[in-house]
């Protein structure tokens, strides 16, 4: 059947199927729809289905695709997110969102609109043109916007509990709870919070070797981070679990947590090998709404520009594969974890990562015995009713005393310091952001910067000023100088001093104005023979 039938026909009142209010016929159409079907008159000998209204159709697909979108709003469980129709599929064993495509849309119809062609007495399907028009008009605001899936009961951005099942039009939020918890008391104090971190850190946290307190309560602020992320807008720290040894426990205090506020622990993935494929990873997970990425076995150094973008920005848009259009706006409610043994960071990274350390003095930390419980993550998921619970009281806690200000906020992460770095402080008394100056201390970026400033002031003249050609010309000849000059040739893969002139000096111009322990790099005009910049390492001056 196509969308323009040739011939034409009229449609006398005297044969329309019982129950029609209202009619009407284009003029050279053959198809119609028709309004008002009492979904208690019999069916036709057309064949149309009592259960189904019947809308109007000139023929003209924008006017029956605008009835059709009309017809879907009232179908439950379908949301717009990311500028796209998707339907809430509850059923399945882990709920989610799934994007809609035209056969979906068709199901949804036939089920709710009947189409009838006046010319065959026939119903049919709905048309490929109206079909392709639903999709691109689904974004006129019909449709509630649903920011992703939540599996128990949280903490709105006021300060109330969200623990009704359903979609809730304050977060834009779909409640789908596999678990019932015990109502949270309405203005729990700050004893009742300590009572609650207390039984966290008893029965989830106590046998964890943490390299010292800042580290447990970085550990409570990413718990409190899953558990409580609606609670603020804004990007999240990537939680970076750390150990000196394998067998310590990284990847089973994440699954311990994630078990805590999602029900199930979290897939590892290795991070991909380039940023290209990091961006494509990134855009994936926000179309498909996952809350929660763990990198697993981390070895190389975190970050690059994807990465870096992905945790400073609820926005996110990047080129759709094989095709020159870009994707909508997308929101990026991610939460970041990663496990691996002494992580480092590198480039802009450190600023974005709070570590987590966990210190064994065991030569064969895997071969430890008695714990509290033989098996955490067993006792976490029978227990996890009450432990849920003890976030909630934490967090409504800290909301009932006015959200006190915290003693230092992350830069780029300013809601998150509010909302959970000040919870975890208001609690435990240490401010988990204090852990970040171990991530700088052993950043691979800040380590060469620091390097690169100390070598610099070592070369004769490096404090006066400089070129890039007579630098390099130094290091090439002075033994007291090999060092320096074998952290040029690792840092930039090369020993060859023509590509590490040219390296160095593009390094040198994104270092410009840089300060590191109190010193900083800056240029000091000109040489007169070579015309190129004469760079000097100088104390730093207000």
């Amino acid at each position: 059947m196509t969308d323009a039938p040739a011939s034409s026909s009229s449609f006398p009142g005297a044969d329309q199927p019982p129950g029609v209010r209202e009619s009407r016929t284009s003029p050279g159409a053959n198809l119609r729809l028709i309004t008002g079907y009492e979904p208690e008159a019999p069916a036709s000998a057309a064949g149309l289905r009592p259960d189904r209204m019947i809308l109007p159709w000139d023929h003209d697909a924008a006017v029956a695709a605008d009835s059709a979108m009309s017809a879907l709003e009232a179908a439950p469980d379908l949301y717009l997110q990311g500028g796209k129709l998707v339907e809430f599929t509850p059923t399945s064993e882990t709920p989610r969102l799934q994007p809609l495509d035209q056969p979906r849309i068709r199901e949804h119809l036939d089920r709710r609109v009947g189409w009838f062609n006046v010319a065959t007495g026939r119903t049919i399907s709905p048309p490929p043109s109206v079909l392709s028009l639903v999709l691109a008009r689904a974004p006129d605001g019909r449709f509630p916007v649903v920011r992703g899936v939540l599996d128990a009961p949280t903490i709105r951005p006021d300060g109330s509990i969200l623990s009704v099942p359903g979609y809730d039009p304050l977060t834009g939020l779909i409640l789908a709870p596999n678990i019932v918890i015990e109502p949270t008391p309405a203005n729990p104090s700050l004893e009742d919070a300590r009572a609650a971190w207390e039984r966290l850190r008893g029965e989830v946290l106590v046998d964890f070797p943490f390299r010292g307190d800042i580290d447990r309560a970085v550990a409570l602020a990413s718990l409190l981070t899953l558990v409580g992320r609606p609670t603020y807008s804004g990007p999240t720290p990537l939680f970076g679990v750390s150990a000196n040894r394998r067998g310590t426990g990284k990847d089973l205090l994440v699954r311990s947590l994630a078990t805590i506020a999602a029900g199930r622990p979290l897939d590892s993935s290795p991070p991909p090998e380039s940023n290209s494929e990091m961006r494509r990873r990134i855009t994936a997970m926000a179309r498909s709404g996952v809350r929660v990425v763990l990198l697993g076995n981390v070895t190389e150094p975190l970050g690059g520009a994807a990465l870096e973008d992905a945790m400073t920005t609820v926005n996110w848009t990047d080129r759709v594969l094989n095709q020159s259009t870009m994707t909508p706006s997308l929101t990026l409610s991610l939460t970041w974890f990663a496990t691996g043994n002494n992580l480092r960071t590198k480039g802009d990274f450190a600023r974005r990562m709070l570590p987590i350390h966990l210190a064994s003095a065991d030569e064969f930390p895997e071969m430890r015995t008695g714990f509290r419980h033989d098996s955490l993550l067993a006792h976490v998921a029978a227990d996890r009713a009450s432990l849920l619970r003890d976030c909630l009281v934490i967090l409504r806690a800290f909301h009932v005393a006015g959200r006190p200000e915290p003693p230092t906020r992350l830069g780029s992460f300013e809601a998150w310091s509010e909302a959970i770095a000040g919870a975890v402080h208001w609690v435990t008394g240490v401010d988990p952001i204090a852990a970040q100056a171990a991530v700088v201390a052993t950043d691979v970026g800040e380590d060469f910067r620091r390097r690169l400033i100390e070598g610099w002031a070592a070369i004769p003249g490096g404090t006066e000023g400089l070129t890039v050609r007579d630098a390099v010309a130094a290091i090439q000849t002075r033994d007291d100088l090999a060092g320096f000059r074998e952290a040029l040739e690792a840092e930039f893969a090369t020993s060859d001093p023509r590509v590490l002139k040219r390296k160095l000096g593009n390094h040198l111009r994104t270092l410009y104005g840089c300060v590191v322990d109190g010193r900083v790099l800056t240029k000091v005009g000109r040489d007169g023979v070579q015309n190129v910049a004469r760079w000097a390492v100088r104390p730093q001056t207000l």
